[in-house]
């Protein structure tokens, strides 16, 4: 076709309405009336009748004739025009224009109407184009021009033919300059297109919009499952007994729901309605798969409300029919934390456990191929026959035809099974369908394909021998089973959760894991740790769950698994983050695993997918032990991740996992089409994403599930204690230690610790500084002696006019920092904890010959009469050695000087021999366990030291070590420190010695005890003959170092008492140690659950916690490792979280108390942080109130030293008030739970019974506090120290009782009095 007709044919098509879609309008005012009218050719009733796309008055339409405006305009008008005109001279676009009246001014609205690629004849519009010289330039200008115009155009149905509603943009036509603001964004017009919304002026917030908040924003907006479709359908009685399709069974779930029977068969649970939604949007994906738009194109509706388009945001072209592609057999079940994800999957297993899978039709099958018959031969007879011969196949019996017609169509037979003879259900069991699957296609090859050398004759003589099963093509049989692969921590909870929903006998189960050393075949299911390699064996399950080590190890030591044979119905990843890698070894298997349907099942398939929401208290209402918090209803914690890492683990689920096209076969594709152009904030790139995640993911909006159901109030209140004397020292020296550094490196070079040479360092000393919000004894007794040497240099150090080379601020500093040092070289107490690391409890009431005995310090202290009656001072491992004495030997008597004193040495001088050689060590391993690099202090002092200019000034010298035969030690010489000696080999090295020396600088020469208590003075003593055994039984310990652990202990006792059950979440792994020291020494119950225990018991612990009979043996504490507390634990036992400490990042803590606060909890749960006053911690929490507010690049700080706010807080080395009168312990005080609860003191029958702790109720600031009176001899303890003596007995009880829990139906309540009854103890105690 010639130039001419071809452009006539392109006038034709876009002239007539019919093939045009309208997009939006525009109006102009300002028009050149004053030169002439806009002409235009009025638009023909034809048009309109073709396609009656037009409002009454169509006369009053016309054709925009861009160039005549141009003309009449002499070229001076709006940049916008300009656009237009380029557009419709290319006939991308169509106008026409109405005149209207506002207010006193005349405005030409304009209709903007897009010609489809697709639509008629559109052939000619591409050849059309295509024909135009290429420096022209057509599709840039096209999407330049377009891009202006999309952002200006009102997309609003009202709006497309009227001009009376606000808001409305009115454009000068005779405005020339380009008034397009530099903030607006393409994808936030994208977004009013989409929404066919007015226009409006793009927020400046558009502009600054980070990746994280678009992420976080596409996956906070997925739509909750739509299943409104499935309500007007009418339910089918299926008399006929016939099996039902999806659809019926979609059907009668919406109805049953809507008149309120959420139950499913199998299922002892009624469900809520949202999970019945999830429910049936699974099972439809799963049995309707349907198709979608393929990521790059979006529907839109036209502004006459008449029809649909589609737009491809990828290259800029309209469609009036889309590109699609199939969705997968599955998808993302990303429902929030706590919502029933594992209740909906298994009710999706009992609802389909009667369908096989059939055969894919996009599989490629492997025929076996029939050898022809074309050579003869002569046999012994000489008569010609066939080289090969057809083998005889007998004729089938009637029933092999049923059984093949039956398994190779994947009938589903199982649905009548309880009215067929079992003997044909177990020949159909046993004969499963199957097809195969080529390994090799050499009858396809492609340009990639990889060439193999050729292969002699004589090996393929050889593989003719060899079965080619694994070689030639897999057999895949077809099976009714799902398969579920589950973390192995999370392995004891499927076992939970199946027993308390499912029927025991409705499914048939294996379950395989580690934690099972022999198989055990029980109504509930089948127990092992082996993987059979007869995959007909698995066939006979419904339901098979698999721990994720046990898959691990099958690509590790097998190169076929009998998992790879297998046609699986169903593959369910629990925890989908667990496929987040394409080369973790599950990620290879899974992928590699055939399935009908697959299912990443997870609150948090990508960090940022669910938004987590928690209760908390205002600031206003921030807790302290003496005031009562204002409520809030509800906050919402925004997750923190990192986004660029979010959207790789998301594309590794799609492309690797569920395997979507074109994702799945070209790797790279996802990298370049969704994460780049994301990262670019490049045009349409957030639709794209969120047209895939709305494809495949499943998951409801919390207002949604809020209307279903109502979880019990959560209150969440921060605590703010005042530190004890040892908190506020050891928080001082670091502020000292950090200050002098400050002051001698003058803020400058490396020496500086806020250098960026020395982060890793700084961090480090950070987290120390928060461990010591709890408690710390890392500073040595020389480091302090150096700290001051240090700060006496430095204040020495003068310029030559007498003055000191430092400004004032930095003078009283250094003075600050040399008072601090002096205060811990001056008290003995101070000096014991950094030598024994060990937590000082303070007693009183004991006789002095324990304190010599057992005692690690004396606090002096005069009782009311003004008698002196000293303090005693103990580490736990004294107190128990202690408690051990005496229940062993409460019934001699105490005031038998010889007697006792020999059954003291009797106990005493093994204790202290072992306590120099093993105790002490294991302390030093386990203070520093959590530091990768031990040398912090070290390499901190070295950095003062060289940041002074004084070479020749002596240090002071380190106590000698200890050596075999004492020598005159020669004097020292002045040494400057050098960094080798910084980096703290010799010390590391020399660990032993600091033991002995610890020991001959404290210990006495007999090694009986320490010499510091030699002086102890208590009004009970041997010399005064006045010790009794009711005295020495009402011994009290007054409290802690710690404010902390004396606050958690006063709350953990009253729990007990009350029966509650209780969470301690915890950071650092020290203040666990001393925590569960203390619980063990009051008798409270514990359980521990840390990354140092086992998977297989920590899931043991996590059931006994559970199952715990707390109204018979009082309340109990989980005491866990916040980094376990991330992924799907339910802990709906507890009602009472407490945090040791503020966690840094909001989102950790939010799942954290998920973990209680979800579906099944019944209690209100209430929540603690505790906080220090006026430390680092406090300014942790008022950072963390501002989270939520702030620039989204705060939320990637992993460390706390990262903020800037936490380095200027540091900075300022703000030294807390201390007063040397004080008491040195934190007493055990804490608001009450329950002001008409309280223990009540025990009048004894028994003179030899012992003592329950008591409490006494006093009203502080109109907070009722509970003042406990604790006894360091108690009932409790003595019942754990008894069931102590039995730890291997009852760890392999505890053991076999787990493992029996999970195979029985017994009632895990009826497992825990059988615990009891034999006697053995629940717990054991950890030293870390």
């Amino acid at each position: 076709m010639n130039g001419r007709k071809l452009y006539q044919s392109v006038v034709e098509i876009t002239n007539d309405l019919s093939n045009l879609v309208g997009i939006g309008s525009l109006n102009f005012y300002n028009l050149p009336f004053d030169k002439s009218e806009l002409g235009g050719i009025n638009i023909l009733p034809s048009d309109e009748a073709s396609d009656n796309r037009l409002d009454e008055g169509h006369d009053e339409w016309k054709w925009l004739d861009i160039d005549f405006f141009n003309y009449v305009i002499d070229g001076d008008m709006h940049p916008i025009l300009h656009d237009i005109r380029f557009l419709i001279t290319f006939r991308y676009i169509m106008a026409t224009y109405k005149m209207f009246k506002f207010g006193v001014t005349t405005i030409a609205k304009i209709r903007i109407y897009a010609v489809p690629s697709d639509t008629k004849d559109s052939k000619y519009l591409s050849e059309w184009r295509a024909s135009r010289p290429k420096k022209f330039e057509l599709k840039k200008k096209f999407k330049t021009a377009w891009h202006k115009l999309v952002n200006n155009l009102d997309f609003s149905f009202h709006n497309w033919s009227h001009v009376d509603e606000f808001p409305i943009l009115l454009i000068d036509c005779r405005f020339t300059k380009n008034v397009q603001e530099s903030n607006q964004k393409d994808n936030f017009h994208l977004d009013r297109w989409c929404k066919n919304l007015p226009y409006i002026p793009a927020p400046i917030s558009a502009s600054n919009e980070t990746l994280a908040i678009k992420v976080q924003n596409i996956y906070n907006s997925i739509p909750s499952p739509d299943i409104s479709k499935y309500y007007n359908q009418s339910t089918t009685k299926n008399f006929k007994n016939l099996v039902p399709n999806a659809e019926e069974v979609i059907v009668n779930l919406v109805h049953n729901m809507s008149e309120g029977n959420t139950s499913i068969p199998g299922v002892k649970t009624q469900l809520y309605p949202f999970q019945i939604k999830s429910l049936s949007k699974m099972y439809e994906k799963e049995s309707i798969p349907g198709t979608t738009l393929i990521p790059n194109f979006i529907e839109l509706s036209s502004c006459d409300k008449k029809s649909k388009y589609y737009f491809d945001i990828t290259n800029d072209v309209f469609y009036l029919k889309p590109e699609i592609f199939k969705q997968p057999r599955g998808g993302i079940l990303a429902e929030n934390m706590g919502l029933g994800k594992t209740l909906i999957c298994l009710s999706l297993i009992c609802m389909t456990k009667w369908e096989i899978s059939v055969l894919p039709q996009d599989y490629l099958i492997f025929l076996q191929q029939t050898p022809e018959v074309s050579e003869m031969i002569l046999d012994e007879y000489n008569e010609l026959v066939p080289k090969n011969p057809p083998q005889y196949q007998p004729v089938k019996k009637l029933t092999e035809f049923c059984r093949q017609t039956i398994t190779q169509n994947s009938l589903p037979w199982k649905y009548y099974i309880d009215e067929i003879p079992e003997s044909i259900a177990k020949y159909l069991d046993d004969s499963p369908g199957y097809f195969r699957i080529p390994l090799e296609n050499s009858e396809y090859v492609t340009p990639y394909s990889v060439q193999k050398s050729r292969r002699s004759e004589r090996i393929k003589d050889l593989d003719e021998e060899l079965p080619q099963e694994g070689r030639h093509f897999r057999t895949l049989y077809y099976c009714n089973t799902t398969l579920i692969v589950v973390p192995d921590n999370l392995f004891h909870q499927w076992n939970t959760e199946l027993k308390k929903h499912i029927e025991p006998t409705f499914l048939k189960k294996l379950f395989i894991s580690n934690q099972f050393k022999k198989e055990i075949i029980s109504e509930n299911g089948v127990f092992t740790s082996i993987v059979r390699f007869d995959p007909v064996y698995f066939l006979k399950f419904d339901l098979i769950v698999v721990s994720l080590s046990i898959l691990s190890k099958q690509l590790d030591e097998y190169f076929d698994s009998p998992f790879l044979n297998i046609f699986w119905k169903r593959l369910i990843i629990d925890e989908g983050h667990s496929m987040n890698s394409k080369t973790s070894r599950a990620g290879i298997l899974c992928r590699d695993i055939h399935a009908e349907r697959r299912w990443a099942v997870t609150g948090t398939p990508t960090s940022g997918l669910t938004r987590l929401h928690m209760d908390e208290e205002d600031e206003e209402g921030k807790s302290s032990i003496t005031n009562s918090p204002k409520r809030k209803n509800k906050y919402v914690v925004k997750n923190n991740f990192n986004e660029r890492d979010d959207l790789v683990k998301l594309g590794n689920i799609i492309s690797n996992f569920l395997k979507i096209e074109p994702f799945h076969s070209q790797p790279k594709l996802w990298n370049n089409s969704m994460i780049r152009p994301l990262v670019d904030d490049i045009y349409g790139s957030t639709a794209s994403l969120t047209n895939l995640l709305n494809s495949i993911v499943v998951r409801h909006s919390l207002d949604e599930v809020e209307r279903d159901i109502k979880l019990p109030q959560l209150h969440h209140v921060s605590v703010f204690l005042k530190p004890s004397f040892h908190n506020k020292l050891a928080i001082n020296i670091f502020a000292a230690v950090l200050a002098v550094n400050a002051v001698s490196s003058e803020r400058k070079d490396v020496d500086y610790m806020f250098h960026p040479a020395n982060r890793q360092q700084l961090r480090r000393l950070i987290t120390n500084l928060q461990r010591a919000t709890f408690h710390w004894s890392g500073f040595k007794q020389e480091d302090i002696e150096t700290l001051i040497h240090i700060c006496k240099k430095a204040l020495e150090k003068r310029k030559p006019n007498g003055d000191s080379v430092y400004n004032r601020q930095d003078v009283e500093l250094l003075e600050k920092s040399m008072d601090t040092a002096s205060s811990a070289l001056n008290n003995p107490r101070w000096r014991t904890i950094a030598l024994l690391h060990e937590m000082n409890y303070y007693i009183t009431g004991l006789p002095d010959i324990f304190t010599k005995t057992f005692g690690t310090g004396v606090l002096e202290s005069v009782d009311a009469n003004g008698d002196q009656n000293d303090i005693g001072i103990f580490g736990a491992p004294h107190i128990n050695q202690l408690q051990d004495f005496f229940y062993k030997n409460r019934f001699i008597d105490m005031n038998d000087e010889t007697k006792v004193t020999e059954k003291l040495e009797e106990l005493s001088k093994p204790f202290w021999s072992n306590y120099w050689k093993n105790t002490m060590k294991q302390n030093k391993q386990k203070f520093n366990k959590q530091d990768k690099d031990n040398d912090d202090n070290d390499f901190l002092q070295e950095r003062i030291k060289m940041a002074i200019d004084s070479p020749d000034a002596p240090i002071p010298q380190q106590r000698p070590k200890p050596k075999p035969k004492p020598k005159p030690k020669p004097k020292a010489k002045p040494k400057s420190p050098t960094k080798k000696s910084a980096k703290g080999h010799k010390r590391r090295s020399s660990q032993d010695l600091d033991d002995i020396e610890s020991k001959t600088e404290l210990g006495r020469e007999n090694g009986e005890g320490l010499k510091i208590t030699n002086e102890v003075n208590t009004i009970y003593s041997l010399a005064k003959h006045n010790i009794s055994y009711d005295k020495v039984r009402d011994a009290i310990i007054l409290g802690t170092a710690s404010s902390k652990l004396s606050y958690l202990a006063s709350k953990l006792l009253e729990n007990q008492h009350d029966k509650i059950k209780s969470i301690v979440f915890f950071e650092f792994e020290d203040s666990a140690y001393y925590l569960t020291e203390l619980l063990d020494i009051l008798g409270i119950n514990y359980i521990l659950y840390a990354t140092f225990i086992n998977t297989a018991q920590r899931a043991a612990n996590l059931s006994e916690f559970s199952a715990f009979p707390s109204e018979k043996d009082g309340g109990i504490t989980l005491i866990m490792d916040l980094r376990l507390a991330a992924h799907g634990l339910t802990i709906i036992a507890a009602t009472k979280v407490y945090f040791i400490s503020p966690v840094w990042q909001r989102s950790v803590e939010a799942q954290a108390i998920k973990r209680a606060h979800r579906i099944g909890q019944t209690n209100e749960v209430h929540v603690e942080t505790l906080v220090l006053e006026d430390t680092l911690e406090e300014e942790i929490y008022k950072k963390r109130l501002n989270q939520s507010t702030e620039a989204s690049s705060d939320e990637k700080k992993k460390y706390v030293i990262d903020d800037t706010g936490m380095q200027e807080f540091i900075l300022r080395h703000k030294f807390l008030d201390m007063d040397e009168s004080e008491n040195e312990y934190a007493p055990f005080i804490a608001p009450a739970n329950d002001s008409g609860k309280f223990a009540k003191k025990e009048e004894f029958d028994d003179p030899s019974a012992l003592n329950d702790h008591e409490d006494v109720l006093t009203i502080d600031n109109n907070t009722i506090m509970r003042n406990w009176k604790v006894f360091l001899f108690n009932k409790d303890n003595l019942t754990k120290l008894n069931s102590a003596k039995n730890q291997k007995i009852t760890r392999d009880f505890l053991k076999d009782q787990f493992i029996k829990s999970m195979v029985d139906e017994k009632d895990e309540q009826e497992d825990m009095n059988l615990k009891k009854k034999i006697g053995g103890p629940v717990r054991k105690k950890v030293r870390f």
